[in-house]
């Protein structure tokens, strides 16, 4: 949410795959939807100037006929910078639609992954409380100025027979991928690209071929595997096959049963909504014949629907068993420049969290409620049954949340114990007024903490920063829970 503070890098060394931003010109065909709304205020300006040229001479009419084109001018304009106009470029002739079947992967399994993370060593982890692994991208994407992660989610893809995992014998059946979503930053004029996903593979490299190779048990001080890190950055086009403008990508979620893809539009108040990307069934890779119209992308990802929202969707990230936990971000106090938790600025209504049905709950009305804390980034809820040794030992309903604001002071995770929004919530408010009410532990992690997302099969969170060296790390439930009470 701040300025980035790192230097500015070149087109180059970011290793971007695009092409110079230019100003793209719609189709005949598209320009054609818009003109009527546009033709009635044209003949209606065109009357006055008319019965004005009577009255005042020709000087008069001149002005007036001109104020009418850049009034139609700016229209256009408006409309395309903010997204209304498709932005598609008249492809060259012979060239297949993006949406032609040969173009649709058949798994996310299928993607080239063209880049190469750097995993985080013992002693980069000690600056991450509590986390046993983590990595950061490589040069072009840790420093670029043209991009800021944000959000961070988990997906598990079945494994074909013909995948070297499945051939090593891996038991699982299953890959997993981490991934992250980036926005372009308006004040370097990627506004116009909107945001992107980064896909990254977690594949463990097994020397013995013992089949123990599983993704939930990853740590860097496990000598026996070497994970390796490949990734590639997708591009979000909504259902005119569009890049999606000043789309901020805050947080991601995926439902685990259908592997969709949720992301957050807070653009515009009067439609907060939530857009529906099936990683299934609608990733494409892009001809080259379309690749200008793309910025230079190898592959986009398209979206199948959205849902609205009753507060402004800043992140999210999917709680059991089947809801969406969505939440605001508000730098409630103002006069502050650097991240602070006073309780002045956490009791602002404006720090709301949100819980709506997904699947089969899909009905039931959302659960709105305020006050937690100040510039929340994340949040993330379950029922986990661990103690500080990792035994089953029943179920504890947590909620955790991050909050940070700029580059200079630590981020918090607030974790609150035994919290359950049926039964804490009521009429939009906490029960007790404020959240200082639960059992709140908070842990300090580095600066530009973002989104929050639990792996429940590896027992665990996982979250990434945006500033400075841009970690994306995992933290064992046991690392971000209260102490154990003494006997």
């Amino acid at each position: 949410e701040m300025p980035e503070l790192s230097s500015p890098v070149s087109a180059k060394e970011e290793g971007e795959e695009e092409l110079p931003s230019q100003l793209t010109i719609p189709m005949e065909e598209e320009i054609e939807m818009f003109s009527s709304d546009f033709e009635s205020s044209e003949r209606m300006m065109v009357a006055r100037c008319s019965r004005s040229c009577r009255r005042c001479g020709r000087l008069f009419c001149l002005v007036c006929e001109c104020a009418v084109v850049i009034f139609i001018l700016a229209l256009f304009a408006g409309a395309y910078i903010g997204g209304l106009l498709p932005r598609w470029h008249r492809p060259k002739k012979n060239c297949p639609h993006i949406g032609n079947h040969k173009n649709r992967l058949t798994s996310v399994l299928d993607l080239n992954l063209n880049r190469q993370a750097r995993l985080l060593s013992s002693e980069d982890l000690e600056w991450v409380n509590g986390s046993n692994f983590g990595f950061v991208w490589n040069h072009g994407d840790n420093s670029t100025n043209k991009w800021r992660p944000q959000g961070i989610t988990t997906v598990n893809i079945p494994l074909r027979s013909d995948d070297p995992d499945h051939q090593e014998g891996r038991s699982d059946g299953f890959v997993k991928f981490i991934l992250v979503s980036w926005y372009g930053r308006t004040d370097q004029n990627y506004f116009d690209r909107g945001g992107r996903i980064s896909f990254v593979r977690l594949e463990t490299n097994n020397s013995n071929n013992n089949n123990t190779t599983n993704s939930d048990t990853l740590s860097t001080s496990n000598s026996s595997k070497r994970t390796v890190l490949r990734y590639r950055h997708v591009l979000l086009v909504d259902k005119n096959w569009s890049p999606i403008p000043f789309l901020h990508v805050g947080g991601l979620a995926i439902d685990r049963q259908t592997n969709k893809l949720h992301v957050p539009d807070s653009r515009y108040p009067w439609n907060y909504n939530i857009r529906v990307f099936d990683i299934v069934t609608s990733l494409y890779a892009v001809p080259p014949c379309h690749s200008e119209r793309f910025f230079g992308y190898g592959y986009v990802v398209k979206q199948d629907s959205s849902y609205g929202v009753p507060i402004k969707p800043s992140f999210l990230s999917f709680a059991e068993p089947d809801q969406i936990l969505t939440g605001s971000y508000a730098h409630t106090c103002k006069n502050k420049s650097m991240h602070t938790d006073l309780e002045d600025c956490r009791r602002n209504s404006e720090n709301r969290l949100a819980w709506m049905g997904i699947g089969k709950d899909k009905q039931a009305p959302p659960l709105v409620c305020t006050p937690f804390f100040s510039e929340m980034q994340g949040a993330a809820f379950a029922e986990i049954k661990l103690n500080s040794q990792g035994n089953n030992t029943g179920g504890r309903k947590v909620l955790w949340i991050s909050s940070s604001y700029g580059g200079k002071r630590g981020s918090h995770l607030h974790t609150v114990v035994d919290f359950d929004p049926q039964l804490n919530c009521t009429n939009g408010k906490l029960q007790s007024g404020n959240i200082e009410a639960f059992d709140v532990t908070t842990f300090i992690f580095p600066p530009g903490m973002e989104d929050l997302c639990i792996d429940k099969g590896a027992k665990s969170l996982w979250s990434l920063t945006e500033f400075g060296s841009r970690r994306v790390f995992q933290i064992p439930f046991e690392s971000v829970l209260p102490p154990p009470a003494e006997d």
